[in-house]
């Protein structure tokens, strides 16, 4: 099973079972553990504080089979920062990231994290203030 995390239905693909952000509560009772073989959950991230942050991808985690992957999202707080002084990264802009987020992790703490809940890490990479992390569970 293919589980995408959204924000709106306009960012839903096809051929995934889609849940609003909204509703993780939702999704968590209503998925087993270990049955899916894929959950997307991009810009995500940014959109919950630091603390719950580590409670949602603990559920994206425990609903992973073996050999299932993660894609993960968000905003890296270091390179926010670089881009605001850099001014390559307009005023508005850089208001807007700041009213629609919550937290900005840096990429290795998520990284951290998820390897300490039993991930492999896949692929890396920065795009523009924005990482993606790609994890698979060994066991």
């Amino acid at each position: 099973m293919k589980v995408q995390i959204v924000t709106n239905q306009e960012d839903a693909i096809q051929g995934y079972i889609n849940y609003n952000i909204r509703d993780i509560g939702v999704m968590s009772s209503s998925l087993a553990n270990n049955e899916c073989e894929q959950i997307l959950a991009l810009n995500t991230l940014s959109l919950f504080s630091e603390e719950e942050v580590a409670n949602f991808l603990g559920v994206l985690i425990s609903k992973l089979r073996i050999n299932g992957e993660l894609i993960v999202s968000g905003i890296d707080q270091t390179l926010f920062c670089k881009s605001v002084l850099n001014e390559s990264l307009d005023q508005t802009s850089a208001n807007r990231v700041i009213a629609q987020s919550k937290s900005m992790l840096k990429m290795d703490a998520v990284k951290n994290f998820l390897t300490s809940g039993g991930l492999k890490l896949e692929q890396y990479r920065f795009n523009g203030i924005n990482y993606e992390i790609r994890a698979k569970r060994s066991n």
